[in-house]
């Protein structure tokens, strides 16, 4: 159009110059000149006139839309649409001009034009399935929104994809609730219609929107159940799944007592890289009994190449079921707890072969625990637990091991926690008798609020008194473990851990039996 080398060419220039700075006074003065030059020109070639026109009428319509003058806006699109003046997205903004005008249906039919230009279709269709649900043709509506789904990928469609499946939700849903099952037709239509729609980008102020309405349908046709009969609430999404990746140095792995260190010329230190995996499905009974079985899968690397160290890689495997029983207790919420858990550990037990590093079976453990979670008074939460267990070892004694255990969580100032925990263990073996052992552990965690909104820091301190019940040669042994772990949230379901900790075993009779590790490394959690 401006390739044309007529008296109107350097004109138009100036016009759309000023229409770019959004000088709309100038622009249109400008305009109203090659109006009235137009009309009396005679000597230019009517087709020419007509164009010039017809650019002029869709200029003004433009300008009036910007300054919300949707009338004269209307009115300037008809006569360049009557002058059969051709632009890209003459109808899409005579469309909108309308649609601001509440002309529903006139708005719906310019859109349509402005999908058959393919200007902004996705866009266009998303309109006129709009105007068509707000002129209640439901019918016309959902297959204007369905109709953007065969569109091409592109980013205008991206834009408008996620709202156009909420929508065919929402007619869904009005539909459903008037029928006499209504809980059947949300549950199959309306409620998979939604979760698609959320899928496609779960993060978005939208998405979380349309979570809400998944919930609120849920929780009202009573299709999940989203709390207890004691009120606890149950957990959305039902499923818990975490991935972590560890790389802890440890200053002496075999535990080599003090007194032995100067003289060893083995290594004692070692990095070792651990991968966890834990994954959780919970079920629940009605509305009393919850179920979830369990599978958590660790594999430890130790990256130190000597034959004493790499004995001590090892896969474990284990299942569990978790068991609760929800009900009240002194006027509160509170759990009976019963789980079972099966461990199955590999290692590589053969220290002489470097070229056969195979893991192999070395122990298998079944353990029952009982207990009772629930809230006394004003203070936290407590749970009291009993665990019974033994273990079948293929390279060594078999022994059983039970204890009790009492946790009570405390909250104190600014959401600080203090949790506490005290627990009795006894061990028993089958043929050593020496190797028997009672022990009581002490530990204190201490949780302040995130420093500075950066991390979460934690600080805790063990105190375990380990007696060995039948051995003359050794006596009653503390462990103190002091520990520090910073915790930062990264992104979105990931966390990053930064930790230290210290072991310090002191033999109270025998100081040959003393021992002391550091132990430190960093780990990225990821919880899908």
């Amino acid at each position: 159009m401006f390739a044309k080398t007529d008296k109107y060419t350097k004109l138009t220039t100036v016009i759309f110059k000023y229409y770019q700075e959004t000088n709309y006074p100038e622009a249109l003065s400008n305009m109203e000149r090659m109006e009235r030059a137009l009309k009396k020109d005679k000597k230019t070639p009517k087709a020419r006139r007509v164009e010039m026109l017809g650019l002029i009428f869709y200029w003004r319509g433009l300008i009036s839309s910007k300054l919300h003058e949707y009338p004269n806006a209307i009115e300037n699109f008809e006569k360049s649409i009557r002058l059969k003046y051709k632009s890209d997205d003459m109808y899409y903004e005579y469309a909108q001009a309308l649609y601001a005008q509440e002309e529903l249906k006139k708005s719906r039919r310019a859109f349509r034009a402005s999908v058959k230009n393919k200007y902004k279709m996705a866009v266009s269709l998303y309109y006129m399935a709009y105007l068509s649900q707000v002129l209640k043709d439901y019918k016309k509506s959902v297959a204007y929104y369905s109709a953007i789904e065969r569109l091409d990928d592109n980013e205008e469609k991206s834009s408008v994809l996620q709202a156009a499946r909420m929508q065919i939700g929402d007619i869904y849903l009005m539909q459903a609730e008037k029928l006499p099952n209504a809980f059947r037709a949300v549950d199959k239509h309306v409620i998979p219609q939604y979760e698609e729609a959320w899928k496609f980008d779960k993060t978005s102020d939208l998405g979380k929107q349309i979570k809400k309405k998944i919930e609120d349908l849920q929780r009202k046709y009573e299709l999940v159940l989203f709390r207890m009969r004691n009120g606890r609430p149950t957990l959305r999404p039902p499923y818990f799944l975490r991935l972590v990746q560890a790389f802890n140095y440890d200053s002496n792995i075999n535990a080599v007592t003090d007194d032995l260190v100067e003289d060893t010329d083995n290594t004692l230190d070692t990095w070792a890289s651990a991968t966890t995996f834990l994954g959780r499905y919970t079920f629940y009974v009605k509305d009393v009994v919850s179920v979830a079985p369990e599978a958590r899968l660790i594999y430890t690397k130790h990256l130190t190449d000597e034959d004493y160290i790499y004995t001590n890689d090892n896969y474990s495997a284990n299942l569990a079921i978790r068991n609760t029983y929800e009900h009240m207790l002194f006027g509160k919420q509170a759990s009976l707890l019963f789980d079972f858990d099966n461990t199955r550990t590999v290692n590589d037990t053969d220290e002489n072969s470097e070229a056969d590093r195979t893991l192999e079976l070395s122990s298998t453990t079944n353990t029952f625990m009982l207990g009772e979670r629930f809230v006394y008074g004003s203070l936290g939460e407590t749970v009291l637990r009993y665990r019974s267990g033994s273990t079948v070892n293929e390279n060594s004694e078999d022994y059983s091991n039970s204890g009790f255990t009492w946790e009570q969580v405390f909250t104190l100032f600014r959401s600080t926690l203090l949790i506490t925990m005290i627990t009795k263990d006894q061990t028993r073996y089958e043929e050593t008798d020496t190797l028997d052992t009672d022990a009581m552990t002490y530990r204190v965690d201490f949780i302040p609020p995130r420093l500075f909104g950066f991390a979460t820091v934690s600080y805790g301190l063990s105190m375990t008194n380990t007696d060995y019940i039948n051995d003359d040669d050794k006596g009653p042994q503390t462990t103190l473990s002091p520990s520090l772990t910073f915790t930062r949230t990264i992104g979105y379901g990931i966390r990053g851990n930064v930790t230290w900790g210290q072991t310090v075993v002191t033999d109270a009779e025998e100081d040959a039996n003393n021992y002391n590790k550091t132990t430190y490394g960093f780990n990225l959690e990821y919880v899908f």
